[in-house]
Parts: C-alpha cells; sequence; structure tokens
C-alpha cells in the first residue's frame, strides 16, 4: 500500500512538473511573439497559457494590450479589467476604451483614479471632456465630410494628392503584379502587410501606385515633392534588427525616364520603434515632417 501510495506521488510530481514547463513554454512564445510587435501571433499564445495560470497579472495585461494595439476593443477592455483586479497598473487605455464604447461614467472613474495617485494635464482635461459631455460632442467642424468610394473593408488611410488622383496606403488584397509570390500576413494584426495605391479621385478602381513600390512588408505613406519627380516614404527595412523586428525606415526614390528608380533607404532608424505620418510640408520649401517613437520617449516631430 505504501509503494503504491509512493508511486502515485511521483507520477503526480512527474505531471505537475511537465503541466509547469508547458505553461512556461506557452508564455515564452507569447512574450516573444509580443516583443516583436506580432501582436495577432501572441494572441493565442497568452489565452492558452492564462487557461492554466490565471492569476498572472502581466500575461493579462499583455493579452489586453494586444487586443488594444489590433483594435479589438471589447476584447481588450475584458482582460484589461481581468489586469486591473489582479493589482496591474494601466495607463490611459482602460479609460479611453470606455469613453470609446460611449461608457463614460466608467472612464470618469478611470481618470479620477488616476488624478487621486498624480494629477496632470491629461488627465484634468480628460476628466473636463467627459464631465461635460454636451460641449464635449459637440459638433464644431464648418465642412462637409463625403467618404470617398474608394473605400474596402480594408484599411485605406494616408491618402495624399498625386498629379490628378491621389496615392494611399491600404492592406487590400493583392491585385495585378505583385514581387510576392504570396500573401505574407502581418504580425501586429494578423491582416495583410499594406502597399501604395493609386486612384483618380473619381471611381472605385484602385490599383498598384507602382511596381517599384511593392514590398514584401509594409510600405507607406508617402509624401511627393511639389513637382512629383521625387517620393519619400516608409517601409519596413530589408532585415530584421537586433530586436528580431523588421523596423520602418524612410525611403527615397526618383522619377526618371518614365519610371521611380529602385529606392534607396535614406534614414537609417536607430533605437526607434514606430515611424508614421510622412508629411511633405511645401509652404516654405521642400522638407520632410515625420512623426516617431524614440525608445523611452513619446510621439516626437521631426524634419530631414
Amino acid at each position: 500500500m505504501k509503494k503504491r501510495f509512493l508511486f502515485i506521488l511521483l507520477v503526480s510530481l512527474v505531471l505537475n512538473n511537465a503541466y509547469a514547463q508547458g505553461s512556461k513554454s506557452l508564455l515564452k512564445k507569447a512574450d516573444k511573439e509580443y516583443n516583436q510587435l506580432r501582436f495577432a501571433f501572441a494572441i493565442p499564445y497568452y489565452k492558452k497559457y492564462l487557461k492554466s495560470t490565471k492569476a498572472d497579472k502581466n500575461a493579462f495585461k499583455n493579452l489586453a494590450n494586444c487586443y488594444f494595439k489590433i483594435n479589438q476593443y471589447d476584447s481588450a477592455i475584458l482582460y484589461y479589467e481581468k489586469a486591473v483586479q489582479l493589482g496591474a497598473i494601466i495607463d490611459n487605455q482602460l479609460g479611453e476604451l470606455y469613453a470609446v464604447k460611449g461608457r463614460y461614467d466608467l472612464a470618469i472613474g478611470q481618470y479620477q483614479n488616476k488624478k487621486e495617485i498624480k494629477q496632470t494635464l491629461l488627465t484634468d482635461a480628460r476628466l473636463y471632456g467627459f464631465q461635460h459631455l454636451d460641449q464635449y460632442l459637440r459638433d464644431s467642424m464648418d465642412y462637409k465630410l463625403s467618404k470617398l468610394n474608394l473605400n474596402t473593408g480594408y484599411d485605406d488611410f494616408a491618402a495624399v494628392p498625386y498629379k490628378d488622383g491621389i496615392v494611399f496606403v491600404s492592406n487590400r488584397p493583392n491585385v495585378g503584379k505583385s514581387n510576392s509570390k504570396k500573401n505574407i500576413l502581418s504580425g501586429w494584426d494578423g491582416k495583410k502587410y499594406t502597399q501604395l495605391f493609386y486612384n483618380n479621385a473619381k471611381d472605385s478602381v484602385s490599383s498598384f501606385f507602382s511596381t517599384s513600390f511593392i514590398n514584401k512588408l509594409n510600405t507607406g505613406s508617402i509624401s511627393f515633392t511639389s513637382d512629383f519627380k521625387q517620393a519619400y516614404f516608409t517601409k519596413n527595412a530589408n532585415k530584421k534588427g537586433k530586436e528580431g523586428i523588421y523596423q520602418l525606415e524612410v525611403w527615397y526614390t526618383e522619377w526618371q525616364n518614365g519610371n521611380w528608380i529602385k529606392p534607396k533607404s535614406c534614414f537609417s532608424i536607430m533605437q526607434v520603434l514606430v515611424i508614421s505620418s510622412l508629411l511633405l510640408h511645401q509652404m516654405v520649401k521642400d522638407c520632410i515632417m515625420f512623426q516617431m517613437i524614440p525608445v523611452g520617449m513619446g510621439v516626437q516631430i521631426f524634419t530631414m
């Protein structure tokens, strides 16, 4: 009887150890995907890990962050709330998500709690806005907005004028000629990578702007000089950085002999997480203005 008990105990210990090792392996995979900004791929690992480990506040917080990054706000709220219940400290995401969903009473509660910890201009501004909804929601625009018929159910954004039409960024399915033999999904949101498209701004037919800009990863946004002979745009680097991430970089090309020449990287990204909103400022002289997030800092505006 004693031997049987010892045998059962030994088997139980072995199984528990294997189970624990399996959970650690899941968390390690989840964290790796998360740290490489592959949020869509991190989600299933975190969810599977949390089925067995229900008290890991950091894992719940990271899972919520993943859903926040891919704009699945209901799921983000659910897991932020679970993380908070376990003692996790959330920045402004939960309060902002409550407001997005029209739950202003909960948004006010979130910012009041933050104000008690530390009063800032942001907490004061958000509280004032949510507590004065008649002013906060008032339409003060003097222009009528009209949706262009070029839009799809995919992400279509960052449109800029180009001669008689517009060039914009989209992750719609590839059409026409492509340098990629298959559609690779982005780890950020599980969708296709973005490319540059052209539309004459009159109908719904859009096509690749130029095969010179087609990239197996993300391409866009773009800005042109006033004569449309030079272009600056963002795209992923050709090689992974030390963190295992294809960093976004600023690239340059010229219009020569009826074609855009092979683009060249003109801005090396060192310790930068995100580059976005590439703009061309033409009021005084052609120059590039863009925003990015250097490590350890908020969004900053740069020019070159």
